[in-house]
């Protein structure tokens, strides 16, 4: 006879199962979670000079990156000598967070003060943290395509939407015990709009790096609306009768709903390249002037050291250079759950059978 006690077995049982439950969902909304827990990927600007030059460069573009703010950028410097480059030019490339060195660059062109200060701060983008970082749920960026009469409904969708969703959300509650609820949840949730205008100079990079966030968008004139959360971090561009209640309503009730998976990479988007002191929220300081190591394999002639300054930035689609991992859908692990809970009912009724044998 089996004399394994049937007491523990259920205790185990439970143990398990409460251990299932925790890991279907966190009561943290996703947006919360990944402001707390995702640091923003690190994009990589390459300066490329002369060899003499590249001591009192490293100290120039110190000073300009160190002082744009007072706060770290997600971006990290490299410096590479080119002996194609004359004496007293540079030239800076940037490359989307894990891009390859032999893939080309998302941006490339002559290094200057100001195109260093513009690859890491603009007005839009300074305003977009401050929003993150005072508690707003998600920030739409809204990009206007260029027809008056069309942008203007499209905005008027999104305002009235985002209203309307505001208002009906009701946040999660959420355990003293749970990652990244530190602050607990919020008493509403804030959807803030921040436009970002097709002609000023000033938010020239911005736009590259919204339009180059998916393969398809550079070439469409249609508004454009972008849900940006965490970090920094887009989920997905919505265009033209896409911005729409229903379509708006699903990004939001994803970005303010308990979070299905605490892993990063398994959730859907792609980080802004911006500048804020996101220790307030994490606790942690890492700012300061950041260096990688050169590049290795790179010949003289790669693209830093050869592509003229365009008059806007040239940016290659970050869905081709930035590959997502699919999210780990609640669906999902509601399956996995609900097997984990079948083979220990089935262990249960096993042993509970030998035993009354």
């Amino acid at each position: 006879m089996n004399t394994f006690p049937a007491r523990a077995v259920l205790g185990l049982m439970a143990v398990l199962l409460v251990a299932a439950g925790r890991l279907l969902a966190c009561s943290t909304p996703v947006c919360q979670y990944a402001l707390a827990n995702w640091p923003a990927d690190t994009y990589d600007v390459q300066i490329s000079a002369n060899a003499g030059d590249l001591d009192a460069l490293r100290k120039s573009c110190a000073l300009t990156w160190s002082t744009v703010g007072g706060t770290e950028a997600n971006a990290a410097l490299r410096f590479r000598a080119d002996a194609a480059l004359p004496a007293l030019t540079a030239q800076v490339a940037l490359r989307f967070p894990n891009h390859a060195s032999d893939r080309p660059p998302l941006w490339a062109g002559a290094l200057s003060a100001e195109r260093l200060r513009a690859i890491v701060d603009s007005p839009v983008r300074a305003q977009l943290a401050t929003e993150l970082l005072g508690g707003a749920a998600a920030v739409f960026l809204f990009l206007p395509g260029g027809d008056t009469a069309v942008d203007a409904a499209a905005r008027a969708r999104l305002q009235t939407a985002l209203a309307e969703v505001s208002r009906t959300l009701v946040p999660p509650a959420v355990a003293d015990d749970t990652p990244g609820a530190a602050a607990g949840a919020p008493a509403a949730f804030r959807f803030p709009i921040l436009e970002v205008s097709r002609e000023d100079p000033d938010e020239a990079f911005l736009r590259a790096l919204l339009l180059a966030s998916e393969a398809d968008l550079a070439g469409l004139r249609e508004p454009l609306a972008f849900p940006v959360f965490g970090r920094g971090r887009l989920l997905y561009a919505i265009a033209g009768a896409g911005i729409n209640r229903e379509v708006l309503a699903e990004a939001c009730a994803f970005l303010t709903g308990a979070c299905s998976c605490e892993v990063k990479a398994q959730n859907p988007g792609v980080d802004l390249l911006l500048r804020a002191d996101w220790s307030r929220v994490a606790g942690t300081d890492d700012s300061g002037f950041t260096e990688l190591p050169p590049l290795t394999g790179l010949s003289a002639s790669s693209p830093a050291g050869t592509v003229a300054p365009p008059p806007e930035p040239v940016v290659a689609p970050a869905a081709a250079l930035v590959p997502r991992s699919p999210p780990l859908t609640s669906r999902a692990l509601a399956v996995i759950g609900a097997a984990l809970a079948a083979v220990l009912a089935g262990t249960l009724a096993v042993l509970l059978r030998s035993r009354s044998r």
